[in-house]
């Protein structure tokens, strides 16, 4: 590590002991000051695996908490999600009118009946009964 972080990875590991076994897991705040140690080690030309190691963990970790961060940073709620807004457009009859779904039946003996309504497959039923 380098010679100003040797005092930051102890406290850190000190921290990261601590959460060892508890219910809420790691702090959010140990986790967000491993991330940045851990980006300015790799700045620094040093291995996020030297760092983890370091504080008696695994670098997998870290890159994952270091992934979580990223996507829970202000700056990634801004960036748009990928979805984008669609409208169903159509006549006032047909969004007035709710649709009835069709059931299909399907009989043990192999027999599909498809696009009855409910009083249908029911008299459809008491028929075959």
């Amino acid at each position: 590590m380098g010679r100003g972080t040797d005092g930051v990875v102890a406290k850190l590991r000190h921290e990261l002991r601590r959460a060892e076994g508890s219910r809420e897991g790691v702090p959010a705040e140990v986790r967000r000051q491993v991330v940045e140690l851990a980006r300015e080690e790799r700045t620094a030309g040093r291995t996020v695996r030297a760092l983890a190691q370091a504080q008696g963990g695994h670098e997998t970790t870290v890159c994952r908490w270091a992934r979580g961060m990223a996507v829970t940073a202000p700056e990634a709620a801004a960036r748009p999600s990928g979805f984008a807004s669609v409208t169903v457009a159509g006549s006032a009859s047909q969004r007035a009118e709710p649709r009835t779904a069709a059931l299909r039946l399907v009989h043990p003996s192999g027999l599909v009946v498809e696009g009855l309504d409910v009083a249908g497959v029911a008299a459809l039923l008491a028929r075959l009964s």
